[in-house]
């Protein structure tokens, strides 16, 4: 096979952009589920891999990412670079359909979120009935992915699939796989960079885990880490940078798009005012209400005002996530934004102040105590010392 080999490839414009991308990607592993929501022409000649029982030994290949990027929407990455993920949350009580959940992964105006906000404000719904409407706890990872079909012979002839699954299934194990409690000869930043196409310490590493029947449903279980002990092979590279981006695979509606079937379903409108700060004060931190959207790409046409959110004055917008008002300040990137921010930070200082001391009652100076003596004694005193005779004038 002609062309460049891991020898002379460049590997250095992969793993220069992966730690943008993996930070976040922890910062959302343990509670950020269901499964992707693809475009059937982007996808119909791209393989899935759809693991069946036993044991897998697959690795990650990374490749550049597109213009809907979680992180690109965010400003964290730039079209282009590098990544070995991408994730959307899903809301799935809306009609026979699943929808890309715009506010958690975008921080753009979602009109289930806000519908569902309303409900959670009246006391008289049910909690059943609320979480009809929510996007999950975790968030559904896509990759670009090679399964080794003989682990014990890696031949890296297999073709570039994409894969996706629960974060709760994989890469929330992963992520605390790979942040180590302390730096070593195989992690030396105290991070394994597993997503990573190079080899070695430093490097990337095969993952092998073991899918399991649990009833009708399927378990991941057994993940292990395994060093390369070679790149992976340019050709493999080039083959995932030929498919499309995997953000781009994703269908993204536009918020009316949402607003129409969420009101189809319910057969009525969801007009009204909810009450609280404005999805674009409150969540507008890392790119937030980006203008120049059109209704095509994302949410809100461009030049639109931000939709009303809905969340009451005294209550921190991450409640779903256990966030507190004036506990959980500065939890979030978003927190930097938030219009309840000050409010937070004053209720949170407050709350590590030590409380002041009881008053006690003022006790009259003393004079100075006089030097302790033996008892039955009295101070000891020095005479002075007798001058020395004056020598013999001769």
């Amino acid at each position: 096979m002609s062309g460049p080999t891991p020898s002379n490839y460049d590997y250095s414009q992969y793993t220069q952009d992966a730690e943008t991308t993996a930070h976040e990607s922890y910062r959302i592993k343990d509670g950020a589920g269901g499964t992707g929501v693809f475009i059937p022409e982007m996808i119909q000649d791209v393989k899935r891999f759809q693991p069946s029982i036993g044991e897998k030994v697959i690795d990650i290949i990374m490749a550049p990412c597109g213009s809907k990027h979680p992180l690109v929407v965010k400003g964290k990455l730039q079209q282009g670079q590098m990544t070995y993920i991408t994730w959307t949350f899903i809301h799935k009580g809306v009609g026979n359909d699943w929808w890309v959940c715009l506010a958690r992964t975008f921080n753009q105006p979602c009109p289930i979120c806000e519908y569902r906000n309303r409900l959670k404000a009246d006391p008289d719904v049910p909690d059943d009935t609320v979480k009809m409407y929510g996007s999950g706890k975790f968030a559904t990872g896509i990759y670009k992915i090679i399964h080794h079909s003989n682990p014990q012979s890696l031949t890296w002839q297999e073709p570039v699939m994409v894969w996706d699954i629960n974060y709760s299934f994989m890469e929330s194990t992963l992520q605390s796989m790979a942040k180590q409690p302390m730096a070593s000869e195989d992690a030396p930043t105290g991070y394994i960079n597993y997503m990573w196409p190079t080899a070695g310490a430093q490097g990337g590493r095969h993952i092998k885990f073991e899918v399991k029947a649990k009833g009708q449903y399927f378990d991941y279980d057994g993940h292990l880490f395994i060093k390369r002990q070679n790149p992976v092979p340019p050709h493999i590279m080039e083959a995932a940078k030929a498919m499309p981006p995997l953000d781009e695979m994703v269908r993204i509606p536009s918020y009316t798009e949402m607003k129409d079937a969420l009101e189809v379903s319910l057969n009525q409108p969801i007009g009204g005012e909810p009450t609280g700060e404005t999805y674009g004060e409150t969540y507008g931190g890392i790119g937030g209400m980006t203008p120049g959207y059109e209704e095509t790409s994302f949410g809100t046409p461009a030049g639109a005002n931000p939709v009303p959110f809905g969340t009451p004055e005294d209550k921190c917008p991450f409640a779903e996530y256990e966030g507190i008002l004036g506990v959980t300040f500065d939890n979030w990137t978003e927190c930097g934004s938030c219009a309840l921010r000050a409010k937070c930070q004053e209720m949170f200082q407050a709350a590590q102040k030590p409380a002041p001391a009881p008053p006690t009652a003022k006790v009259p100076p003393t004079a100075k105590a006089p030097a302790p003596t033996m008892s039955g004694t009295t101070p000891p005193t020095m005479a002075p010392l007798a001058r020395p005779p004056r020598p013999n004038k001769a």
